[in-house]
This record gives C-alpha cells, sequence and structure tokens, in this order.
C-alpha cells in the first residue's frame, strides 16, 4: 500500500499544527497550506493521497478551491472540513465532488478512521486499474469477474495465500500477478518448482547452505527465502514437499526465521508466501503426508482458480488474444474464426486448461497454409511414419501408439513424444521446440507416463 500522503488546506495556523501532530503519529506524512492559491503547486509537487479542505478561506471559498482540484485530478478523496455544520454547505460540497465532510469539532479517532478508509479504497481502485494491464486472467465470464475481485483484495494483504485448482489454469501467473499488485511490488519475486527439484537438494533451494555442509558445497550459498526478503516467494506444488521439509516451512511461516543447511545462525525473513497445489491437500492431510498445521497457516487465503471448462464463456475471448498474438509473430493474417469453429473449440473439455487452448492455437496458427481456419486446423489429424514408430516407442516404453489422433489430448501427446525422439530425449530442447517452459513439459510427461530410458 503506498504511503498516506495528507494535503490540509486551511489558513488557521494552530488548527493545521494539530492536525499534523495526529496525522504524523499515525504514519501519515502531511503538508500544510495556508495559501489555496498554491493548490497547484502543492498537487503536483506533494501528488497527496487525501486533500483536507477548510471551507471557509480567506482567498476564495473552499468549493471553488474544491473546483479547481476537481479540475487538476478527479480521484484525489477531498474531505471539507469546517467550523460548522451547515446543510446547505454539505449538500453544496458534495455536489462539487467532496468525497466526505466532517466539522472540526470531530475526535481525532473520528476524521482518522475517515482518512483511513479513504486511502484503502483508493489503493484499491489503483490496483483495479493495474490489474488490467497486469492480469493474466483473460474473460468477462463471471467466475473470471469474481475472481479478479477477489485477487485485488488478497494482493493487499500480508497473509499466505493457497492458490488450488487443476494444472495449466494459470496459477503460476497469478501468483506473480499478486505480486506485481501489492505493496510488496519493488521487492523480488522468487519462484521455486517444488517437484522440479530432487528432494536431497530443496532443503539447500529453499533455505541455504554454508560452504561444507555437505559434498560438493565449496561456497556458502542464499536460499530462496534469504534472497525474498520484503518479496514474495511462490512455492509451485507445495503438495510435493516432504514432512520434515514441510516442518521448516510452518516454521518460516510463524517465527518469520530459518537456519540455512549446515548453519547455526538463525535468519530472519520478511517474504511473503503464496503456495500453490493441484492436488487434493485435503486427502494428503488426512492420509498424514502434508501437516495439518502447516495446511491451515496456508490456507488463510484460499482462492480456487477454475478450470476453463467451468468457464467456457471465456474461450472466445482466450483464443481471440492467443490467435492475435501468435499471428503477430509468425507475420500472418486470418479472418475471424466462424461460430462452427469456435462452438468446436467451446465444446471441447479442455483437460489441460488454458496451457492445452494456447498450445492448440498457437500449432493451428504455424501449420495454417490459409488465412481461413477450420475445425480441422485445430485438430491437425496426421499419421506418425511407421518407420518413426519403433523409435519413439524406446522413449516412451509404457505408452502407446496410435496412426490417427483424433483429439487434441493425442495430438499434444504425439507432438510431445516427436519433440523427444528429434532431440534424444533433451529436456531443454523438447522444451524449446515446443515453446513451453522446462517445467512445464515435465508436468506434461508426468501427465501423460511419458519417462526417458536411462
Amino acid at each position: 500500500m503506498k504511503q498516506l500522503r495528507i494535503l490540509v488546506v486551511d489558513d488557521d495556523k494552530d488548527y493545521c499544527n494539530l492536525l499534523t501532530k495526529i496525522l504524523e503519529k499515525n504514519g501519515a506524512i502531511v503538508l500544510c497550506n495556508y495559501d489555496s492559491l498554491m493548490i497547484s503547486k502543492n498537487i503536483k509537487d506533494f501528488g497527496p493521497s487525501v486533500i483536507l479542505l477548510d471551507v471557509m478561506l480567506p482567498e476564495r471559498s473552499g468549493i471553488e478551491v474544491l473546483s479547481s482540484i476537481k479540475k487538476l485530478n478527479t480521484d484525489i478523496p477531498v474531505i471539507m472540513i469546517s467550523n460548522r455544520e451547515d446543510s446547505k454547505l454539505i449538500v453544496a460540497a458534495m455536489k462539487a465532488g467532496a468525497t466526505d465532510y466532517i466539522p472540526k469539532t470531530a475526535s481525532s479517532e473520528e476524521l482518522w478512521e475517515k482518512i483511513k478508509k479513504l486511502h484503502e479504497i483508493q489503493n484499491i481502485k489503483d490496483s483495479e486499474g493495474k490489474i488490467k494491464t497486469e492480469s493474466p486472467i483473460i474473460g468477462e465470464s463471471l467466475l473470471t469477474k469474481s475472481l479478479l475481485k477477489l485477487l485485488v483484495q488478497v494482493a493487499q494483504s500480508e497473509a499466505p495465500v493457497f492458490l488450488r485448482g487443476e494444472s495449466g489454469t494459470g496459477k503460476s501467473l497469478i501468483a506473480q500477478m499478486l505480486h506485481n499488485i501489492s505493496p510488496r511490488k519493488n521487492g523480488p519475486f522468487v519462484t521455486i518448482n517444488c517437484p522440479a527439484i530432487p528432494s536431497t537438494l530443496l532443503e539447500s533451494e529453499l533455505f541455504g547452505h554454508e560452504k561444507g555442509a555437505f559434498t560438493g558445497a565449496i561456497r556458502s550459498k542464499e536460499g530462496k527465502f534469504e534472497i525474498a526478503d520484503n518479496g514474495t516467494v511462490f512455492l509451485d506444488e507445495i503438495g510435493d514437499l516432504s514432512v520434515d521439509l514441510q516442518v521448516k516451512i510452518l516454521r518460516v511461516i510463524q517465527n518469520k526465521e530459518f537456519e540455512r543447511v549446515g548453519g547455526l545462525k538463525t535468519i530472519k525473513t520478511n517474504a511473503r508466501i503464496i503456495a500453490a497445489t493441484n492436488s487434493n491437500v485435503e486427502k494428503a492431510v488426512q492420509e498424514g503426508k502434508f501437516r495439518e498445521d502447516l495446511y491451515y497457516r496456508l490456507n488463510v487465503l484460499p482462492i480456487y482458480v477454475p478450470s476453463l471448462r467451468e468457464r467456457k464463456e471465456d474461450i472466445p475471448k482466450l483464443v481471440e488474444h492467443f490467435l492475435d498474438t501468435t499471428s503477430k509473430r509468425e507475420g500472418k493474417t486470418f479472418d475471424p474464426l466462424s461460430p462452427e469453429v469456435m462452438n468446436s473449440l467451446m465444446d471441447y473439455q479442455w483437460p489441460g486448461n488454458i496451457r492445452e487452448l494456447e498450445n492448440v492455437v498457437e500449432r493451428a496458427v504455424i501449420l495454417s497454409k490459409s488465412n481461413v481456419l477450420r475445425s480441422s486446423d485445430f485438430s491437425m489429424q496426421y499419421s506418425i511414419p511407421p518407420q518413426q514408430q519403433e523409435q519413439l516407442t524406446q522413449v516412451a516404453p509404457s505408452s502407446t501408439i496410435t496412426t490417427a489422433p483424433t483429439s487434441l489430448k493425442d495430438i499434444e501427446y504425439k507432438n510431445m513424444i516427436e519433440a523427444l525422439h528429434k532431440t534424444s530425449g533433451n529436456v531443454s530442447k523438447t522444451a524449446k521446440m515446443l515453446g513451453i517452459s522446462r517445467d512445464t513439459l515435465y508436468r506434461k510427461m508426468k501427465k501423460y507416463g511419458i519417462g526417458l530410458k536411462s
């Protein structure tokens, strides 16, 4: 939340001094202006969050000053203050754009509560404005609008956030967005994909280690929680954490402290935790695989990210976005999709969610030889050459090969197998070829039961 800056416009210096002491005691930065003719300069140079404006001023009336303020900046909340309660004056002030009206005889607590509330509302408005550019959530369904509204509120908090939902729904992008619109936006945002790091190395990644802590520890190293001090740590797929590491994460949440591996010094961290999982954590708690106390600590602000099939009304907007992005990148242009094509996309269940939709649209754009996309461009039925089938099964011996995939899921699977074959199983090269991250590729391989031969 931005620091509260209050501009007081009043010719009564004693009252201004009194207000300054009260407001600064509550952590605000205060500027007193005894000359209303300087209001334009004050707004430009000081950038107030809230303005306290006296109704009666010697140079001109407070209503006139209020009109000047609104011409300069319509968004700054203005509270009118006065020695007298005049209903006509109050009505005139409100019509001129005042946010509130309070007598000078009001208690300091009452005044501060009004100011604080206005500042909170202003911060939420700022976040709502920024979320339009920061948000990875495209669409206008009721579910999407409700989620965005919740994210704006949650971003202002310091409490842990627990993102729940299927793979491919955009939880990692939402975590980044929460950081970007939070008061911690200028601090570091550090991500760690829990299942992507061997359990033997994960503790060191999270908490760091001292030189000589284990074989290969030739120098001391900072962990993610140390790096993310005054920022945000995103723990992706936290459901895969070992119970031992869960205990240490719990301590960080409760006490904001930890020790490096092999270290004795206690290190403090002010990192906010955002965790995510697509697993059934409640079931894991019942089975003793996930600590109940950690679950409740993380679940302070639970957010469910809906699957694409739960918000199918958003598919046209998403398709339009992915078409536009990929078309520009590939230097192609396409006619608008026909209702028939869009209906076929909306009828599909999208088990891979937004990630799957993006891949399918991107593939259609790249392979299409016409400026008109048809349903067949999105299904892309093809046959794998017989001479490659035996080689491909060596990449994933547990998988079966069909020569004519008919679903988008089959297509994704076959593309992944082909890419792995072409790169001889090199995960980094395969991910680059498919246009996805290594973490995403690992998740997809796990999803389809694809294993690499050692």
